[in-house]
């Protein structure tokens, strides 16, 4: 048999041993506190980002009659907006977890408010139907990438709990 090796050279994967059977734990009586609470005015912030994705979806549907004439386009070409608009959302939606996995919450959430705000800015002055749908779908992928990121702000355990 093999002996055990010695307390002095430990193995490079003994951060991964489990305890011995029989072993006791310490177990507190006392819950785990959560690592840090947020402000009242981060928590504000936090649902003025998550309701961009809502608000900018059923902002402009009563104005699809008006879109339609200042665009140009023939009856029913504003429901391609929303098509455009749905499209980033979803295919933002499968893009942005690696993203967030790789780089953290803040960064993409802050790259997404940017994207989010140039193409809403640009939305407001554009007056060619198909870069209108180009935006929407830009601003989408903005959009959507706030809503995950605020969702997220604190789901895993190691962001909420001192022990994970």
């Amino acid at each position: 048999m093999r002996e055990r090796a010695s307390s002095s050279e430990e193995s490079p994967l003994s951060c991964f041993a489990l305890p011995r059977h029989g072993a006791i734990l310490p177990v507190s009586s006392k819950p785990a506190a959560p690592v840090g609470t947020l402000s009242p005015v981060v928590r504000i912030l936090i649902g003025l980002i998550f309701i961009l994705g809502p608000v900018s979806t059923d902002m402009y549907l009563p104005a699809f009659p008006m879109l339609e004439h200042d665009l140009g386009q023939g009856a029913g070409s504003a429901q391609l907006t929303l098509t455009a608009w749905l499209a980033g959302l979803a295919i933002g939606q499968f893009t942005l977890g690696p993203l967030c996995d790789r780089y953290g919450r803040k960064l993409p959430l802050l790259l997404g408010l940017v994207v989010y705000v140039i193409a809403s800015a640009l939305l407001a002055v554009v007056t060619n139907f198909h870069l209108f749908c180009v935006l929407r779908f830009i601003a989408a992928m903005g959009g959507c990438d706030n809503v995950r990121c605020a969702t997220c702000h604190g789901a895993r355990c190691g962001d909420r709990y001192s022990w994970c």
